[in-house]
């Protein structure tokens, strides 16, 4: 019996995959339905392999395929094929998002798996991928470890490399930093052992992030600089990224921050090439608090943004993908209720065909009909009281499945809030920033500068305070979003009387924002340049056909917003004026000034619809 296993093992991993490589969609269906009746190994394998190929094209296909796989090797009985099967539902439940049901086929395929060592280790670290993807990190390490014992049985050091990273990728989610720190090294050291180079540059890379957590900077740039001279010969993709991000993080602790600029530029420039833009967004975040640090704002307010405008991107993807998710969830569960409601009206047809037939027998063999009436009733008895049964283990299946969707949405919203809250804690890390550097400035002008930006910030912090607030933040309310930049002027000069004349508008956030900062450098600049002590501004906001207006009036300024030499022209001769400009010029919008007993700045820009 051990040895029949044993060949059927080999059929499986080794001839049949060799066998089936390069087949194409109909040549598979074709061989399916030639082995219907005669070889079922090569039938599951072929249902396997097409479930596989819908991956990238159509989750919903490759379940249906996986299910039928499930039903042959069920049919055939043999634990190799039922283990297989499993594990390939489990992965398609994986990969759609559902990771429930994707547990509980893991499990099955791991109770098949009971005399199958190296298939129980490849199931126990795809549940660990899962409880991670969960986000449950303690229970993958439960897993993990267990795939480990088994692996001590066994000479693989490649399978060992591999759940051995893993582990110490979850011990870091639950931050054991020294937990962590172990399995990187054990990793490594088998790595070395087998030569695998770019996997002693990733477990190198590791350590030295843990390092850099720890702020153990030179062991940190040990162990990256090793890395570098590994993976910088090779350039393979995020892991190249990661590890230069990591030693300019590195570098900008240790306070050499030329060194650290050089490698986040060149972290940057490889990140795009390639399209990461998670990567690129921190590597935004950590450049501007370096430009920060060596005074030069502009280049961190750039940072900043591009920081921003990345997030927001990423932000969108995410919710497109979560949308796609519960779709694919929601045509899974339409599909199985359908093919439920395909089985019982089967059932009552057949119930039907049945009392038809049994009636004619009835009325053709006369007194007969009395015993057989009483088989008759007796069978639909015990017909109606399973269907009842399995009616009601089917509607419990649909209320748990309901609550998992229910629960998934409510782990979206719990997403969307966590986003926003680290928003905002980055909008108010970036306030304090420059409230620090404030403090710090010697020069009237510097403090000038980091005055504005910080106008310039509150600004975006109001607009995000807005867009936070709403159930679906599509449009914002600058009645609103204006009345309360005006109030955070008010509070800190007594001086200044504003006054506004705004209609009830809702725009998109975008447009918003560039208003906002656009409103804020405009007001700025009549309270910087005032000729009395008492300043009276006045802002209007119109929509006129298919334009908003928006006007800016004062009655004592001498500003002449970049020396204005003719009505609709502006100079950019300061950093606020610029700004204006090319917020304007992204509006698609105009600009005209004028002077009236004070200054008259009116922008026009097209509506949306």
């Amino acid at each position: 019996m051990r040895k029949y296993q044993e060949i059927l093992f080999l059929l499986q991993f080794i001839l049949l995959p060799i066998f089936l490589l390069g087949q194409s969609k109909p040549d598979l269906e074709k061989l399916i339905l030639e082995s219907e009746s005669n070889n079922d190994s090569i039938a599951i394998f072929a249902l396997n392999k097409i479930s596989y190929s819908y991956w990238g094209t159509s989750i919903d296909s490759s379940l249906i395929w996986a299910h039928k796989a499930i039903e042959r090797a069920d049919k055939n009985g043999t634990p190799i094929f039922q283990a297989q099967s499993n594990y390939n539902l489990a992965a398609a439940y994986d990969k759609a998002g559902d990771f429930q049901d994707a547990l509980i086929y893991y499990l099955r395929a791991l109770d098949y798996s009971k005399d199958n060592r190296m298939g129980r280790i490849r199931i126990l670290n795809g549940i660990g991928i899962l409880c991670r993807s969960m986000g449950e990190p303690k229970k993958s390490i439960e897993y993990y470890l267990n795939a480990l014992k088994l692996l001590g049985q066994e000479d693989n050091d490649y399978a060992t490399a591999m759940i051995t990273n893993n582990l110490a990728n979850a011990y870091s989610e639950i931050n054991n930093k020294e937990k962590a720190e172990q399995y990187h090294r054990d990793a490594l050291s088998v790595r070395q052992r087998i030569k695998d180079s770019l996997g002693i540059a990733q477990s190198l890379n590791n350590i030295g992030n843990i390092y850099l957590l720890k702020k153990e900077y030179i062991k940190a740039v040990k162990e990256l600089e090793s890395a570098e001279e590994i993976i910088g010969t090779k350039n393979v993709g995020d892991e190249y990224v990661n590890l230069l991000l990591n030693l300019g993080n590195t570098y900008a602790g240790m306070k050499l921050y030329n060194k650290s600029k050089k490698y986040l530029n060149k972290a940057l420039s490889y990140g795009k090439k390639i399209g990461l833009k998670e990567e690129q967004a921190e590597i935004y975040s950590s450049m501007a608090t370096l430009d920060s640090i060596s005074g030069d704002f502009v280049n961190a307010y750039h940072n900043l943004y591009s920081y921003a405008v990345l997030k927001d991107s990423i932000l969108s993807l995410e919710k497109a993908k979560e949308i796609n998710r519960l779709e694919t969830q929601y045509r899974v569960k339409e599909n199985e209720r359908k093919i439920i409601a395909v089985q019982k009206e089967n059932e009552l047809k057949s119930i039907k065909e049945a009392q038809q037939s049994k009636t004619i027998i009835i009325v053709s063999i006369g007194l007969i009909i009395f015993s057989l009436l009483a088989i008759y009733l007796a069978h639909i008895y015990i017909q109606k009281r399973k269907a009842n049964r399995l009616l009601a283990l089917q509607k419990e299946q649909i209320t748990q499945k309901n609550k998992a969707i229910n629960k998934a949405l409510q782990e979206k919203e719990l997403l969307i809030q966590e986003i926003n809250h680290r928003a905002k804690n980055n909008i108010y890390i970036v306030e304090r920033l420059l409230t620090a550097q404030l403090k710090e400035a010697k020069f009237t002008e510097t403090k000038t500068l980091l005055k504005e930006s910080q106008k310039r910030i509150q600004s975006i912090s109001l607009l995000h305070n807005q867009l936070s607030s709403k159930e679906m933040p599509a449009s914002i309310n600058m009645k609103l979003y204006i009345n309360e930049l005006l109030d955070a002027y008010i509070l800190v000069d007594k001086n200044l009387q504003m006054s506004s004349e705004l209609e009830a508008l809702t725009i998109d956030s975008d447009s918003a924002l560039a208003l906002g900062l656009i409103l804020n450098e405009l007001i700025t600049n009549s309270i910087k340049h005032a000729t009395t002590e008492t300043k009276i501004i006045h802002i209007s906001l119109k929509k006129q056909d298919d334009q908003l207006k928006l006007t800016v009036k004062d009655n004592n300024s001498d500003v002449d917003l970049g020396k204005v030499e003719a009505i609709d022209k502006l100079e950019a001769s300061f950093f606020g004026t610029e700004l204006v400009m090319g917020l304007v010029k992204q509006l698609k919008g105009t600009i005209e000034h004028m002077k009236n007993s004070g200054m008259i700045v009116q922008i026009t820009i097209p509506s949306k619809k």
